[in-house]
């Protein structure tokens, strides 16, 4: 688990090969603090780290209780 902070900007994915998800260049800034569930995914190199987020922690009008994969930096992070 990490904590992602109001602000923090996150990466959107993508689908690639065999189905799995890979970081995109585009971003969404999050509107509330996140205690995000991180899988043990391959794909964001050394420089990213995958976390699954609550949708309505990016989109405001979306009450849905659904995750989506997003990336965020391990730099940012101090992973």
């Amino acid at each position: 688990m990490i904590k992602l902070k109001k602000g923090d900007t996150v990466f959107l994915s993508q689908i690639g090969n065999n189905g799995f998800f890979y970081p995109t260049e585009k971003t969404e800034t999050l509107v509330e603090d996140v205690d995000a569930d991180t899988p043990a995914w391959l794909g964001g190199g050394k420089d990213m780290q995958p976390a699954l987020i609550p949708i309505k922690s990016i989109r405001v009008l979306d009450e849905t209780s659904r995750k989506i994969p997003v990336w965020v930096s391990k730099k940012n992070k101090g992973i």
